[in-house]
């Protein structure tokens, strides 16, 4: 068994957690983070039995949801979720050793892994990193109301306050505003000195947002 903390503190300061908790469109911003052309993406991290479904923001064509690792998730999550392969919440042989190997494929890229947070120990593994992001939510009402979503759901309210964290409100983040969604998404491009991908990030937070209220009335 492989202690988080040691992971992290193996890889190169290119590696930048998500810390997020369950419900909190964790998975989708790794996605909008990754599809910057300083990010790293690998067509096998989309995690799709669709073959063209290969950039981090594409939804697949001939399926309609992504694949889970856990066999007792459920069609609604897989739906909604759009997890990738890119993850620190299973650390077995084979995810330690993928992450270990791309220190050499993408030594100058981003890359975002995601990872839920105990939040009681959270200060023990933000200073291990260059890099952190952090997801809070400022208006709960605006996430995924679903009941495989609301049974585990936390409040977390507030960014986290640290130099080297990137606190991101999802709920401005995938506001359906243009210009609030804008000024959340232009603050995260600063942030990480981004090229901006405003039209193809807005494209992908709209499509996202419809299957959540498709699979929330399911």
């Amino acid at each position: 068994m492989y202690s988080l903390k040691k992971v992290l503190t193996s890889l190169p300061n290119n590696y930048v957690p998500i810390w997020f908790a369950y419900g909190y469109r964790g998975h989708a911003v790794q996605r909008i983070l990754s599809a910057h052309k300083e990010s790293a993406w690998e067509s096998k991290w989309s995690n799709s039995a669709d073959e063209t479904s290969n950039s981090p923001l594409d939804f697949p064509e001939c399926v309609s949801s992504f694949s889970l690792h856990k066999k007792d998730m459920s069609y609604k999550m897989s739906a909604v979720t759009v997890h990738s392969t890119m993850s620190l919440m299973i650390l077995d042989d084979p995810t330690v050793k993928e992450l270990v190997k791309l220190r050499r494929v993408w030594p100058d890229k981003f890359i975002f892994i995601t990872c839920h947070p105990d939040y009681h120990t959270l200060s023990d593994f933000i200073h291990v990193k260059k890099y952190n992001v952090f997801l809070y939510c400022s208006d709960l009402d605006t996430l995924n109301r679903s009941e495989v979503f609301n049974s585990n759901r936390k409040e977390i309210l507030s960014p986290y306050d640290n130099d080297n964290v990137c606190s991101i409100d999802v709920a401005k983040l995938f506001s359906q505003d243009y210009e609030t969604f804008l000024e959340e998404y232009l603050m995260i491009v600063r942030w990480f000195d981004f090229s901006p991908r405003i039209n193809a990030v807005r494209a992908f937070i709209l499509r996202y947002c419809e299957r959540e209220k498709f699979i929330e009335n399911f």
